[in-house]
Order: C-alpha cells, then structure tokens, then sequence
C-alpha cells in the first residue's frame, strides 16, 4: 500500500468532507458500497470528467491495510468498505498558488482555499 491514498473532489463537496470525513458510496460493480481511493496523486485528480480542485489525502498508516484492496488499470485505485474520518484526513487546492497547494488538516478547512 502506498504511504498516501488520494480523493480529489469538486469544491461543492470539501466542506462536507471536511467535516465529515470520506464514507463508502460508490457501487460501480459491486455488492456493497466502496470507497474509492487512488494511490497516486495525479491518478485521482484524473479519475473523472469533472473539475476537481480539492484534493484530500490520508497516511495510509492510519488505515486498516486489511480492509484496502488495490484496483484498476494502471490507475492505482484503492477500495475499502471503510471510511475515514476527518481527523486523518489532509488537503490542498489541485490548482492555484503555492500557499494554497500546502497540505492541510481537514479540520482547517476553507483556509487557503
């Protein structure tokens, strides 16, 4: 597993995540809701057709390795029934100046968006 797993997100729904941390709700294919995760920063900026200014990541120290399978094609994607709560959680803007591209905790959200 790579030391940081990433979920970028439009800026519509940070604040939730922020303060609600990440929770399973894909289905794509599956029996029961995921969580999905990529293994690289650029992978999960492109993951979507959708502008995604807001990337969060987590130290994958904090995760149970266990519960996290590795997917994809060549896109490192991560999926886990688990979610993660905001206090493991950092972010950063995807695009904008070099103050707003400084990681973050969650619980600081808005600042420097």
């Amino acid at each position: 597993m790579p030391k940081y797993l990433y979920h970028a997100t439009p800026r519509l729904n940070a604040e939730s995540i922020a303060r609600n941390g990440l929770e399973p709700r894909s289905v794509g294919g599956e029996s029961a809701a995921y969580l999905c995760m990529s293994g690289k920063e650029s992978g999960a900026v492109t993951l979507k057709n959708q502008a995604s200014d807001i990337l969060f990541r987590v130290d994958s120290a904090n995760l149970n390795a266990e519960a996290w399978s590795e997917r994809g094609a060549g896109k490192s994607e991560w999926r886990s029934t688990d979610g993660i709560p905001p206090v493991h959680l950092e972010y950063r803007r995807n695009l904008g100046t070099a103050s707003q591209k400084t990681w973050r905790k969650a619980s600081a959200y808005p600042l420097g968006v």
